[in-house]
Parts: C-alpha cells; sequence; structure tokens
C-alpha cells in the first residue's frame, strides 16, 4: 500500500511538473516590472509602443524584421532546461501577470485590422499621443495588389473619418490603388496619432498588416509627414532672399527640409534655408522646394550645375531660378520690376528702360520670364538660359 500511495505521489508530482513546463520560463523579476510599467502608464493591446523592458539582451530590435512581427511571441516561450528549477516559485497572480503580458505582445505584433480598435475607445483614449504635429495625409505603401478602396475604408475608418486617394484617381474608374499605394486623408490631426500608435515600428519606420483576398497579414508601411519638417534654417534669425533661392522640383515625398538642405550642401556651400512646398489642404509635400544660399557665388553654382541626385542616387532633382511676382530692378535700385533674366549672363531682375540697356550685343536675343499671378499656387521657376 505505502508503494502505491508513493507511486501515486509520483504521478501527481510528475503531472504537476509537466503542466508547470508549459509555462514558458521568463524572468520573475522582469516580468512583474514590465507588468507595474503597463499598469501605471495605462497600456492595452491597442497601443502599439514598445517599451525598453521588452528588449531583451539589450538588442533593441525586438521587431527588426517580418519575422520578427510574426514571431515575436516565441522569444517568450524560448527556455534552457537549467530554468526548470525556477518555475515552482511562481504563483498564480505570477503566471496572471504573465499571460495579460504575453497576450499584449500577442495583440501588439499584429497590426491593422486586429489591433485597430479606435472607433470604441473613449474621446480620453483618443488624444494625440505625442506633442509633434502631423500633416493629415498619410502615405501608406506596399499594399497587396488586389485590395481596394472599399477595404481600406473599412479597416481605416475604425481610427477616424477618412478618405482615401492616390494620384490620378478621380481620372480612373479602377477602385484599385495602381501603384502599390494610397493616401489616408484624415478629417482630424489626432487620427494620425491614433493610426501610429497601433502600428509598429521599427528602425524609426512604422509598419502595420493588411490582409485582401490573395494576401493574408501582408506588411505594409504607413509613413506620416511632420509639420514641422517642412522646414529648416541654418541660421536662427536668417532673412531669406529670394535673389539667392532655387526651386527645387522632383523633390522625393519623404525627403525633409533638413536632409534636403545638408544633401545640397554637400555640393554646393552656404545653404542658409531650406523650405518643403506643401498643399494648403494637408500640409502635405508636393514634391518641390525652394532653397537659399548665404552667397551669390553659391548660387549661381547651383543654377549652373541644374541636376543633382537624391541620397539613393535613384532620381535627380531639377535646381532652377526661384521667381516671386515681383521685385525691386536689380541695375536701377528704384522702381519694381516682373520681368526676369534667366540667361547665367544675367540672372536678375530687370525693369523696361534698364532691360532695354543692359541686353545688347550678346544679349539681345535673351527674353524676360515673368511670374503670373494665375500660378501664385504652382511652382515658381525659371528655365536657364544659356
Amino acid at each position: 500500500m505505502a508503494g502505491w500511495k508513493q507511486h501515486g505521489q509520483w504521478e501527481r508530482q510528475n503531472s504537476e511538473r509537466q503542466a508547470l513546463v508549459e509555462i514558458p520560463r521568463v524572468d520573475l523579476t522582469k516580468t512583474n516590472n514590465i507588468y507595474n510599467q503597463m499598469r501605471q502608464q495605462q497600456w492595452s493591446p491597442s497601443v502599439q509602443t514598445v517599451p525598453d523592458a521588452f528588449d531583451f539582451d539589450g538588442s533593441k530590435q525586438l521587431r527588426s524584421s517580418e519575422n520578427d512581427y510574426s514571431n515575436s511571441s516565441m522569444m517568450w516561450s524560448s527556455v534552457e532546461s537549467s530554468n526548470y528549477g525556477k518555475i515552482g516559485h511562481w504563483s498564480s497572480a505570477d503566471t496572471d501577470r504573465f499571460m495579460k503580458i504575453q497576450q499584449w505582445m500577442s495583440t501588439s505584433a499584429r497590426a491593422v485590422p486586429d489591433a485597430v480598435q479606435f472607433a470604441q475607445n473613449s474621446p480620453k483614449e483618443q488624444q494625440p499621443l505625442s506633442t509633434e504635429v502631423y500633416s493629415r495625409k498619410v502615405f501608406i505603401g506596399g499594399l497587396p495588389p488586389d485590395i481596394d478602396e472599399e477595404i481600406l475604408l473599412d479597416v481605416f475608418s475604425q481610427i477616424g473619418p477618412v478618405t482615401i486617394d492616390w494620384p490620378h484617381k478621380d481620372q480612373s474608374t479602377n477602385r484599385f490603388p495602381p501603384q502599390g499605394y494610397a493616401f489616408l486623408c484624415f478629417e482630424q490631426e489626432s487620427s494620425v496619432h491614433n493610426l501610429l500608435s497601433v502600428c509598429t515600428r521599427s528602425h524609426g519606420k512604422y509598419y502595420t498588416r493588411l490582409s485582401s483576398s490573395s494576401v493574408t497579414d501582408k506588411l505594409v508601411q504607413v509613413r506620416p509627414w511632420m509639420v514641422a519638417d517642412a522646414e529648416y534654417n541654418t541660421q536662427e534669425k536668417y532673412k531669406t532672399d529670394h535673389r539667392l533661392t532655387v526651386f527645387v522640383g522632383g523633390v522625393p515625398r519623404t525627403i525633409t527640409a533638413e536632409e534636403l538642405a545638408l544633401l545640397i550642401k554637400k555640393k554646393f556651400d552656404g545653404v542658409c534655408y531650406a523650405a518643403i512646398e506643401v498643399d494648403g489642404d494637408y500640409k502635405y509635400p508636393k514634391g518641390a522646394a525652394r532653397v537659399s544660399f548665404g552667397s551669390r557665388q553659391s548660387y549661381r553654382a547651383a543654377v549652373s550645375t541644374r541636376f543633382i541626385k537624391t541620397s539613393d542616387s535613384e532620381k535627380q532633382m531639377e535646381m532652377k531660378p526661384f521667381l516671386v511676382e515681383i521685385a525691386m530692378c536689380e541695375a536701377c535700385g528704384c522702381m519694381s520690376t516682373r520681368q526676369f533674366c534667366a540667361s547665367m549672363l544675367c540672372l536678375k531682375y530687370l525693369c523696361g528702360p534698364c532691360w532695354v540697356v543692359d541686353h545688347v550685343g550678346a544679349k539681345i536675343n535673351h527674353k524676360p520670364v515673368v511670374k503670373s499671378s494665375a500660378e501664385r499656387t504652382r511652382h515658381r521657376y525659371a528655365s536657364v538660359q544659356m
């Protein structure tokens, strides 16, 4: 009988041990700290900010690849056999803490549409998560080829009132974004903050997942635009001079004013100011910019070079003289004028009488360029005449 009791006790202990083995082994102290931090900050499964405590081994690259997004929960269950002896220290409360963290991790590893639940949140929870001001227009790229406008609306309208747009949409009957990207145009700027909060961030970029009839949980990029990135000044009180300013066309919509200034500064000294042209409705980049120099020499060098490659060397940006509607004549200095000579021999504004006096001999065939008032909202530039 004693033997049977011992055998029964051994089976019960072995059964309990096997049940405990199914619990992933993690550092209990770290788990408690994470749980307490979650309670203090009132995190929810819809918030995708990854705290430092989750960055095991100091790598801070918990989701550095697509595999990390889909398999992040595996990091919790990878255990060495040497930790088995620590399982007996877990209480029911500890297990509850761990399971809540496990649930948070599982939800945060997935993004839209499952984690997008802002439509059910209270107004207090929908307040912006940062002080940054974003454009209400957000780029989303890498879309499934068969995803249509209706699916995008169903998913992202949970965050806030939104419309879907893409280039030349009003001129086409196609319901699918033709180039694999689209723009989310929100009615409220706070919706952009809410969108970013349900995205996963890796190496400074935001990602989420979308599904269609042909693709499940495809990783797509969400690219917001910060309004402050549209302007960069190298000198605190520098006053821009339109006579030393170039128009830059073909600017990638991902580049900031600071990045553009530093890129041009590598080739031409004296860059003092850069501004990205944005639209009036959403303050979103239009693909053009203006850059001001501190010297006439740098300005002429930029106009003469005309083309400059982007940082990835795949595209070229074009630099031309930046035009204003009315300027002071640079010859007499006493009359205003709209006429600009774009020749490299001139590159200046001249009133009517001064134009006649100045343009003789080799300059007689130069043509004046005028900035039309009807083009006020369009790019201001002049084709350079050699």
